[in-house]
């Protein structure tokens, strides 16, 4: 037999209702603001300084501030005549080992000169091949080339200038990703994981928000702040985002 429903219960049961979905907007209101608001600062996602590897004048600065490079390539020519004219005398006297070890080697298979004599012209190539390889990479030491694609953002030295090995020459970012990097007490570190979505927003571009992913969360707390780093990877294909700004990044609270 199915109960009799009453107008009174009815009403009992929806205003029941009610209460529970307000109740429910409650909790997921809680929720969505159980996050914290974390201060950061953006930094390049790549930055390499380019030294020096010997001794020289540097005979032409190739670029300057604010020029956009490709990996490889020559930032600075330092002088290399003698370096090149070494090259170029081991390459005769490579040439001049080649043709020699042909010819015995031609001779050999007619047997018409020793298998020692044949040996002997083929050490004396490998040996000139070994010291013209030494010679370009002495010659290849005299042109400093950027590792990355990238922007030129100091050069410290003018042509004609004297530079000592590990001389830092120019700077390159790479700033078509940036990280925003964020110091979070432990506790609040324990609620971030890798590949975690990220708000940002700047304080310096009111209005402008971007998002990224947690991209390394170091295992290190420092000692004497119990904080720990985090960084975040955010696409900057447009280069608005610039290195050095103060950003603000949302987080999951701590449990």
């Amino acid at each position: 037999m199915i109960p009799h429903r009453t107008a009174g219960s009815t009403f009992r049961l929806g205003r029941a209702l009610r209460a529970g979905t307000r109740l429910l907007a409650c909790a997921l209101a809680l929720h969505a603001s159980a996050a914290i608001e974390r201060d950061g600062v953006v930094l390049p996602f790549k930055e390499v300084r380019v030294s020096a590897a010997v001794p020289g004048t540097l005979n032409t600065v190739l670029v300057k501030e604010g020029d956009t490079v490709e990996a490889a390539q020559p930032l600075a020519q330092m002088e290399a005549k003698q370096q090149q004219l070494e090259v170029d005398r081991l390459t005769k006297i490579l040439e001049k080992r080649r043709f020699d070890f042909d010819g015995l080697d031609a001779l050999l298979k007619d047997s018409m000169t020793s298998k020692d004599q044949a040996m002997q012209a083929r050490i004396e190539l490998e040996i000139a091949e070994l010291d013209q390889r030494r010679a370009q990479a002495e010659l290849e030491k005299r042109t400093l080339r950027s590792p990355l694609a990238g922007l030129v953002v100091s050069v410290r030295f003018e042509s004609g200038e004297w530079v000592e090995p590990g001389a830092v020459v120019a700077e390159v970012v790479d700033i078509r990703s940036v990280y925003a990097q964020l110091l979070l007490t432990a506790e609040e570190a324990g609620a971030v994981r890798l590949g975690l979505d990220v708000e940002l927003t700047f304080p310096a571009m009111p209005g402008f928000t971007a998002r990224g992913k947690v991209d390394f969360i170091d295992p290190r707390v420092d000692p004497s702040s119990g904080l720990q780093r985090v960084k975040v990877l955010v696409g900057n294909g447009d280069g608005a985002i610039r290195p050095g700004l103060q950003c603000v990044a949302r987080l999951p609270a701590a449990p």
